[in-house]
């Protein structure tokens, strides 16, 4: 079992030439992710600035949105996320709308 985990995380691939095209493709076994940047949004600073869960914990742009797409045909799915920090507040807007043409 530890052998056929090993393997998986070998087998998990981004190919991209980001930022010079807004595409991002992610593989893993058995499945494929497709990322289109809408906007990039930017890092404020240090004071505002928030971060995805442990144990990762990822800086989130503000005024950032990205189309996720995953499975073939009939049975793809897309997500849009989109992140807006909300000032006076210091709260983070996280919107996600789903479906192809949904948003």
């Amino acid at each position: 079992m530890t052998n056929a985990f090993n393997m998986a995380k070998l087998l998990r691939i981004e190919i991209h030439s980001y930022p010079n095209k807004s595409q991002i493709t992610y593989k893993e076994e058995g499945r494929t992710f497709h990322y289109t940047v809408l906007k990039e949004g930017f890092y404020p600073n240090k004071k505002l600035l928030k971060f995805t869960r442990k144990p990762n914990s990822f800086p989130l742009p503000d005024i950032y949105e990205v189309i996720t797409t995953w499975g073939r045909r009939r049975n793809q799915h897309a997500v849009k996320c989109s992140i807006n920090y909300e000032i006076p507040s210091q709260s983070l807007e996280y919107t996600l709308a789903i479906g192809l043409n949904g948003y």
